[in-house]
């Protein structure tokens, strides 16, 4: 197929999945299968940023969980130009940021740390600002560092620092060598 054609294929499905979503049978299978399109998902990028919205309370844990999982599933697979990220784009890693970082779920946490660090080469090579006029990828290192030394869930910290790594700009090294010689001394 071409690319044009996988595009065009793409956005019939994501909308399909989008319009499953809106029923709300099967909802988790609906979640996996937006995160199976890869890069042909991201017509579904707003539609699960939603669900992270909506979906508060231990009940919704699964949803919030998937919901991370499929937007590092179709952010990971992104090969585009990477000054040409979408809104939509920008929303969905602030969304991964936001659940990373003050989730009360480990495993949400954990996963949303694990999606930023499938994307690392991704965040690595943007350049430009976030929506409020921050550093894109500064804001995500930030982050990561926070959780890599404070956050109460050890896969969440492993995790953030397994991102850190395959970001590999030196600021992210810079936190990962602090915490290689703080761990020297536990």
């Amino acid at each position: 197929l071409s690319s044009f054609r996988r595009r065009e294929l793409g956005s019939v499905v994501a909308k399909a999945l989008v319009d499953a979503l809106k029923g709300m049978d099967k909802l988790g299978d609906v979640i996996f299968f937006m995160g199976e399109l890869g890069c042909l998902g991201l017509p579904c990028l707003p539609h699960l940023v939603h669900l992270l919205d909506v979906s508060i309370g231990d009940d919704l844990v699964p949803v919030r969980t998937n919901s991370v999982e499929a937007i590092g599933n179709i952010l990971y697979t992104l090969t585009s130009k990477v000054d040409d990220i979408s809104a939509d784009v920008h929303l969905a890693v602030n969304k991964l940021v936001d659940r990373m970082v003050h989730d009360d779920n480990d495993q949400v946490r954990y996963q949303a740390a694990l999606s930023l660090g499938r994307m690392g080469r991704l965040i690595s090579a943007y350049s430009g600002d976030n929506d409020d006029g921050k550093d894109l990828p500064n804001m995500v290192i930030d982050s990561l560092a926070v959780v890599a030394q404070r956050d109460v869930c050890r896969y969440a910290r492993v995790f953030a620092l397994d991102a850190l790594q395959r970001i590999g700009t030196p600021r992210a090294m810079s936190y990962l060598l602090k915490d290689l010689w703080m761990s020297r001394f536990c």
